[in-house]
């Protein structure tokens, strides 16, 4: 969670049972580079916070232009929800493990079911990266940890209440990714936008340089950092990358899965320490509730330049095959020299993974 006002910060208020309660600072820089319109963006996290669409508006209550942000775009902006507010779990990052065996499993489906599956669907090859097997495995979106009951809730509150995910192992919670970005998902680094949602339209987020600019209907799955990446992974996985998507949607995690956990890393990163205790205490009950454990406490205040990957023990093993990956896509990506039209390959790509996460562990 941000800590200090050195740079010009956008602060976002919700309104919950008619009270302006403070939830977010956010560099108002770094607005710009998740939308192109920052205002379409706040009202989408607003909205997601809260589990209600609605409207953003100024001090005085007056309607916005969504298209048309103020510069500077630094201030106070006020998030009114239109329904219902359901709030998110601030705690929804906490528990991930490798694998945790001691988390129930469904009745429906089975760990092996859901991983075998998750391959097929996604074509044995990271939806991202494209990178193939071993280097990448099967995803859950909701950590598996949190539990069918978990996921069934939130569906309930938040998606699709007549037709609910009521497995933690349904293939509609998971990707096929490899594993280092399995790794900066689960720690709160980076988080995957579906649009459209209420708020914006595909065409509003940027694209990537040569990539044809989408329809405003065709849906996407965009990759974007809340972090400043070290150079190898922004060339790996670079912020506004789109994942690949199979042709039919029927067992393709639907919107408002990847937007829930969005929102989740957001508040991770840029939260409000006392809306997040708040939050947290009045959802605790709601999430948690008849779970086989009692949900984990929030995560404390962040220092500024990034969090810590707790909870999340480096599988040595796994680390050392993702590495194999970084280095081959390293070599696919790289750009060529002008002069000899070689491809470029960066030296020592291991070291720096390593040298990266571990300065980010003792941040």
């Amino acid at each position: 969670m941000a800590t200090g006002n050195r740079d010009p910060q956008v602060e976002l208020y919700i309104s919950i049972k008619g009270e302006r309660q403070l939830a977010l600072r956010i560099p108002a820089e770094r607005c710009s580079s998740f939308s192109l319109y920052p205002l379409k963006w706040l009202r989408f996290l607003g909205g997601t916070i809260a589990g209600s669409e609605g409207e953003l508006v100024d001090r005085d209550g007056h309607a916005l232009v969504y298209e048309s942000a103020p510069d500077p775009l630094a201030g106070q902006y006020y998030f009114e929800p239109a329904g219902r507010v359901s709030l998110i779990d601030v705690r929804a990052l906490d528990g991930r493990t490798v694998d945790d065996s001691s988390s129930a499993t469904s009745t429906t489906s089975t760990r092996a079911d859901f991983c075998d599956d998750i391959n097929e669907r996604d074509g044995n090859t990271c939806v991202f990266s494209g990178g193939s097997l071993p280097g990448c495995s099967a995803y859950h979106i909701i950590p598996r940890s949190k539990q069918d009951l978990y996921i069934e809730r939130m569906c309930i509150a938040r998606g699709n209440s007549a037709d609910p995910i009521r497995s933690i192992n349904d293939l509609r919670n998971g990707l096929l990714l490899w594993d280092t970005l399995q790794r900066f998902l689960g720690g709160g680094f980076v988080g995957l936008l579906a649009t459209p949602n209420f708020a914006m339209d595909p065409t509003d987020i940027p694209s990537l340089a040569g990539v044809p600019q989408p329809s405003t209907t065709s849906p996407r799955l965009t990759l974007q950092w809340f972090t400043d990446p070290d150079p190898v992974y922004s060339r790996l996985a670079p912020h506004n990358l789109d994942a690949r998507q199979p042709p039919t949607r029927e067992t393709w995690p639907p919107a408002y899965i990847h937007n829930f956990y969005y929102a989740c890393g957001v508040m991770s990163h840029w939260g409000v320490k006392d809306f997040m205790d708040k939050t947290a205490e009045e959802t605790q009950s709601f999430y948690y509730s008849g779970q086989q454990r009692e949900g984990p406490r929030p995560r404390g205040r962040r220092r500024e330049g990034g969090r810590k990957l707790r909870g999340h023990k480096i599988d040595r093993e796994k680390m050392s095959r993702a590495m194999d990956v970084l280095l081959a896509l390293s070599s696919m990506r790289a750009p060529k020299d002008p002069i000899t039209g070689e491809y470029e390959v960066p030296a020592k790509v291991d070291e720096r993974v390593e040298d990266w996460l571990a300065s980010t562990r003792s941040a």
